[in-house]
């Protein structure tokens, strides 16, 4: 495989070389050997470009050049690489070719130049950072061409040969070809140490297949087992893993990572079965998330805890679901039963607690918990679960060796364990420490012998607790009790006197001391000594005493100064931090919550709700705090994840790479300079919200009189919409449950699991809350509000911009009630919107929802010129099916408003398929003596949105070739794409039916009505109109054959044959139980109507030429315009044949499909008595209003048809 170097390049390389880069790279073989650093050949094709190279030899060169070509947008699609023995200096050369594809233009002078930029680096030996300068010139990338990177990756196979080579080992690929494929793959190789030799590149109908020569560092075959294993795993996932890296904050952090995993993999027993796991759907996808978060994950997490990932990630069955705290408090009982002694008890507490963190870390990062208070609640009730567990354990173990604390009565002295902070909050984050203060009952004489004996139990008691609850690192679980009285000084176990004295009006707390209050929740302990202690609270922080607003404005001051290093933005501390929306709602709930307990809430989101409802603040005050903090918390939970710390809180500068990662991680996309615009303009717009908020409040309380502030009268706010952010956290209160049934949902868990779905993170927070309250009214609109909600969903998780897309619903509210009526009415019509994004902006314009446009663009459409090329003409039935599809969806705009008649709203659909039909007509027969004509429906100029079209083709004279051409013609039309179909085809009316011939000549046709059809054929002609093809020849034929049909007088012989041919589709109809649910077939139904008027117009229309009518509306009217039927039966059979028609379209419309019956299910009867603009009327449903008005018409038309027909 290699040979002595000479002008000459070895046979096995120059058989794969194209024949015009051979002498080229002879001679760049000598100039190198002279002493060139590369030399590099061009030569351009049609469409493609083959490029040499020939250079010298060095680990990754490979991965460094197919890396090069990928970020110019290269698609390499055969190629080969031989090494070349040293020369007598000792340097190996590489020789290369690669045929590559782009589509765009490249400047190789910029690419020849970055290539020597990194083959010099590349001297200094540097290989991971030289990869990590190449990998982000790919995933960048990657990022700004979207269309490279697959949603989907197919397993590679791989196959590992030893006997092919004396010095290689030779692996041989097949996989899936993807952008950058061979970059992934020999950067994969490369670093694990693996020295490539040669390759050969082979890419066919999309699939690679890749053929690599391979040797150790030390040029050694790979047989040890280890290496193979690592062989095995670079190129069978990481190869995999380097594709998806581009969709994770730090690309760079998830390949390391990757490595670092990969190694602790290759030393399990059980490496077969963990790769076939990692090679499951989405498994890759969910590693890579995970690891391109954060490196802080590896080193507190994931190498301890690499055995349980795997079946994590596996399965998310297992994170998709949340554990409750009664779940949580079982398992850990149950682990620590499983030890006697205390060590091992608290060895195993803290087991528990590391794997639930890592789980709910997990439930985080793969976006299976995506709100934040969700995220908070969950982290909260396993700290409450641990620290619960963690006082039992304390308590039994000092219990054998000291006495019970006793009061004053020689009762047990109780204690109360209560959280403060983010903790008693409920707000929890990553890494969050647990800020908790220790309340126990004790003597009121602190120097009773007792009572020191009571504070010596409770100070072990606490020492011993903080020794059980290990921390991996500070702030991470960490138990802080900072906040007792007198701070670090102070008792680690406060007795309730203290607790009395220090917090009393007159005590010794500061101002911010008795705020930090707010937040007191009991967590563990005496419950009943727990409820006390938060009365107590609420005398001292709610009790009326004034509160002291300079102290905590220069408290806040001095925090922004002392706290903040000088030019950073810290987005807890700084102006616009997290502290001044915190300290803000403090401050209000201790203002107001003396005369409104509602408000004593320790959860921030919580109260914030509250002081709005209480009306302290305007509701646009409440949304844009809310979505501020929502912003802000996001963004420290963000920041402690990438760095692993508690404390490091400032905003890393704009231009780094640290601030793209954060913004990534915030779920921004696009390039890196757009992610870091995006990130600097909500942090610079909720900052300063938050200042702003804080500061004028602040100064307006300031203005004014304690006595007169705590006086102001309020207006209470009165909703009647749920609470958005129980939606978002699954915990729904019995007001909004009660206002989610009023608006007609019937399945509130389905609610539940669309909001978390819907919610767009805290980047577009702001305008999808604003959404969710501005669209609230409309849902009681909306015929199935479930199922419009399900289709919202669906609409928002295809989106690529959730923020535009809130945007847009909020400027088009008018609009919304259009898109959520369409997507709570018909499957078909949501599926159309949602994969069409286009179409979504003028559902939201009423103005576009109207039938002149119609017109219009059916005017454009017939003046449009007919393709002559094959591949053209494919474009314009491509482009025919949007057309149909659009204009569907325009007339059932239309149509969901009820203020146009249903005649317009089927001469729409008909005009529609009249100019379809024609336009087709002309790519297949142009210019042939043929007519089409339109005969049902279609003839009658009554199409509805799923209407099969009833066809007749008549030619002038008899044509053998024509069949064939017209077979192609019901072919195309009929023919399904991904935009759907045009129209289907029912040929069963022609002449002799489906036994007949396709076309029939004209004297031929005339000849079989005169003399061989049955009277049912004539009745279907009555609706016969031309449509496409020769319209004049078709419009004489059906003229001469018209006298056959309306002018005559029928016999009963005729009519009685009819009347079999309806009783034996009545029995039919009654056979499958469909008599009275059948709106086409059934009792009362359209064929009712419609053979009803018929059956008058066939008795009259030879004395009265004016009957001759195809359209059913239209005949009626004439009939009682002629007093050829009573008024009241005419007005009975209008009435009866809109309501049922209405009701055929949107069942039609539900399904896709020819489908007749009115739904037995509640659910859907009820989808369509609300579509149809029924209402619920007090006690009395809409669907009941419905049933009861459709028996009503359609039995008094069975009356009518009974009468005229039998």
């Amino acid at each position: 495989m290699t040979k002595p170097i000479d002008p000459a390049l070895p046979k096995a390389y120059l058989a794969r070389c194209p024949a015009a880069l051979h002498q080229a790279q002879s001679e760049s073989l000598c100039r190198l050997d002279a002493g060139s650093a590369f030399e590099m050949q061009i030569k351009h094709g049609t469409a493609e470009t083959m490029v040499g190279l020939v250079c010298h030899d060095f680990l990754g060169l490979l991965s460094i050049v197919s890396g090069l070509l990928s970020s110019y947008g290269f698609n390499i699609r055969e190629g080969c690489t031989w090494t070349l023995e040293k020369n007598n200096k000792g340097k190996a050369y590489v020789a290369s070719f690669f045929i590559v594809e782009s589509k765009s233009t490249i400047d190789w002078q910029a690419f020849e130049k970055e290539l020597r930029y990194f083959l010099e680096k590349s001297k200094k030996g540097n290989l991971k950072a030289l990869f990590q300068e190449m990998n982000a010139k790919i995933v960048n990338y990657f990022r700004t061409h979207e269309e490279t990177y697959l949603e989907k990756l197919y397993p590679v196979q791989l196959a590992i040969d030893q006997n092919r080579s004396d010095r290689e080992t030779v692996a041989t690929i097949t996989s899936q070809d993807t952008f950058a494929f061979l970059y992934e793959l020999t950067s994969a190789l490369s670093l694990i140490g693996m020295n490539i030799t040669a390759i050969q590149i082979d890419t066919q109908a999309g699939v690679v297949h890749d053929q690599i020569w391979v040797t150790t560092t030390e040029g050694q075959k790979v047989t040890d087992a280890k290496q193979l294993k690592a062989l095995r795993w670079a190129i069978l996932l990481i190869k995999q893993f380097t594709h998806l890296v581009s969709q994770v904050p730090d690309p760079q952090v998830a390949l390391d990572q990757a490595i670092l995993f990969g190694k602790e993999i290759i030393e399990r027993e059980d490496f077969d079965q963990a790769v076939l796991s990692l090679e499951g759907a989405g498994t890759l996808e969910g590693l890579s998330r995970i690891f391109g978060s954060s490196r802080f994950f590896w080193e507190e997490f994931l190498r301890t805890q690499h055995q349980s990932l795997i079946p994590l990630i596996g399965d998310q069955a297992i994170l998709r679901k949340r554990k409750s705290k009664k779940i949580l408090k079982e398992a850990l009982a149950k682990r620590l039963s499983e030890a006697k002694r205390f060590d091992e008890k608290v060895e195993l507490l803290n087991q528990f607690k590391d794997q639930e963190m890592f789980r709910i870390d997990m439930r985080h990062l793969l976006q299976q918990t995506s709100y934040l208070e969700e995220f908070a609640e969950e982290f909260t009730d396993l700290a409450e679960v641990v620290v619960a567990a963690g006082c039992g354990l304390c308590w039994e173990k000092l219990l054998e060796t000291a006495a019970h604390p006793l009061t004053e009565k020689g009762t047990k002295s109780r204690l109360a364990v209560v959280g403060l902070g983010k903790f008693g909050g409920r707000e929890l984050g990553y890494a969050s420490d647990l800020e908790l203060l220790f309340v126990y009952e004790d003597i009121a004489d602190s120097a009773a012998v007792q009572s020191q004996k009571n504070f010596d139990f409770y100070e072990a008691f606490v020492r011993l607790f903080r020794s059980v609850i290990w921390a991996r690192r500070e702030g991470v679980f960490e138990i802080d009790l900072r906040l007792r009285p007198h701070g670090d000084t102070g008792p680690l176990a406060v007795s309730e006197h203290l607790f009395k004295r220090y917090y009393a009006g007159t005590g010794d707390a500061w101002s911010y001391e008795r705020q930090a209050l707010v937040k007191l929740r009991l967590i563990a302990g005496d419950s009943d000594f727990g409820r006390e202690v938060e009365k107590w609270r609420d005398q001292y922080v709610y009790g009326g005493q004034a509160y002291n607003l300079a102290e905590a404005r220069h408290l806040r001051e001095r925090q922004r100064t002392e706290l903040t290093a000088p030019e950073t933005l810290n987005v807890k501390y700084s102006k616009g931090g997290l502290l001044d929306i915190e300290y803000l709602v403090q401050t209000l709930q201790i203002i107001f919550g003396q005369a409104h307990s509602a408000l004593r809430l320790p959860n921030t989101l919580q109260a914030l709700r509250q002081i709005w409802q209480t009306g302290i603040l305007k509701e646009s005050e409440f949304q844009a705090l809310r979505a501020a903090y929502i912003f802000i918390r996001e963004l420290i939970n963000a920041l402690r994840i990438f760095r692993g710390n508690a404390k490091d809180l400032a905003l890393p500068k704009r231009d780094v790479l640290e601030f793209s990662v954060l913004a990534r991680r915030m779920h921004y996309e696009g390039t890196d300079e757009e992610v870091r615009e995006a990130l600097h303009r909500a942090c610079e717009h909720h900052m300063k919200t938050a200042f702003e908020f804080y500061d004028a409040w602040m100064a307006r309380l300031a203005s004014q009189k304690w006595e007169e502030v705590t006086r102001l009268k309020l207006e209470p706010v009165h909703l009647n919409r749920p609470s958005l952010d129980e939606l978002l956290r699954g915990d729904l209160s019995d007001n909004s449950k009660e206002a989610l049934l009023a608006s007609g949902f019937d399945d509130l868990d389905e609610v539940i699991h669309c909001m978390k779905h819907l919610y767009p993170g805290a980047t577009a927070f702001e305008p999808f809350a604003k959404a969710f309250d501005t669209l609230w009214p409309i849902w009681q609109q909306i015929p199935d509000p479930n199922l419009a909600l399900r289709h919202l969903e669906r609409l928002s998780g295809l989106s690529e911009d959730r923020l535009a897309l809130w945007n847009l619903l909020n400027q088009k509210a008018d609009g919304a009630v259009h898109l959520l009526r369409l997507f709570g009415s018909s499957e078909y019509l949501a599926d159309m919107v949602i994969t069409h994004p286009g179409k979504l902006a003028w559902v939201l314009e009423p103005g576009t929802h109207d039938l002149k446009l119609t017109q219009e663009n059916l005017s454009r459409l017939s003046a449009e010129k007919i393709a002559k090329e094959t591949s053209a003409q494919e474009t314009q039935m491509e482009n025919w099916r949007q057309f149909r599809q659009a204009e569907t969806l325009r007339i059932a705009l239309v149509e969901l408003r009820q203020l146009t008649p249903l005649q317009k709203i089927h001469a729409s659909f008909s005009d529609v398929a009249d100019c379809l039909l024609n336009k087709v007509y002309q790519t297949c027969l142009p210019g042939m003596p043929c007519g089409v004509a339109g005969l049902g429906k279609l003839g009658g100029r009554e199409l509805n949105f799923s209407s099969d079209v009833d066809l007749m083709f008549i030619s002038k004279e008899e044509d053998p070739q024509l069949a064939s051409r017209l077979q192609t013609y019901v072919n195309r039309v009929a023919k399904t794409s991904v935009e759907g179909f045009l129209y289907r085809i029912d040929l069963r009316l022609r002449p002799h039916g489906e036994g007949g011939s396709l076309v029939m000549s004209a004297d031929h046709a005339r000849h079989y009505y005169q003399n061989t059809a049955e009277p049912w054929e004539f009745q279907m002609l009555i609706k016969a109109r031309p449509v496409a093809g020769d319209l004049s020849m078709m419009s004489s034929f059906l003229a001469s054959v018209q006298p056959l049909i309306l002018g005559k007088s029928w016999t009963d012989e005729e009519f009685e044959f009819l009347r079999k041919v309806k009783r034996r589709y009545e029995q039919e109809t009654k056979e499958r139980g469909e008599s009275h649910s059948n709106i086409k077939l059934g009792l009362g139904g359209i064929r009712d109507v419609e053979f009803a008027v018929q059956a008058v117009q066939l008795r009259s229309a030879h004395k009265h030429p004016s009957l001759k009518q195809a359209n059913t509306f239209q005949l009626i009217d004439e009939l009682d315009r002629l007093h050829l039927l009573p008024e009241d039966d005419c007005q009975t059979l209008k009435k009866t044949y809109e309501l049922v028609r209405r009701i055929e379209n949107w069942v039609q419309l539900y399904h896709n499909r020819q489908y007749f019956l009115v739904p037995s299910q509640a659910k859907n009867l009820r989808r369509l008595a609300r579509t149809l603009g029924f209402q619920d009327q007090g006690q009395e449903k809409a669907e009941d209003i419905f049933e009861r008005d459709r028996k009503k018409w359609m039995g008094k038309t069975r009356e009518i048809f009974e009468r005229i027909f039998y």
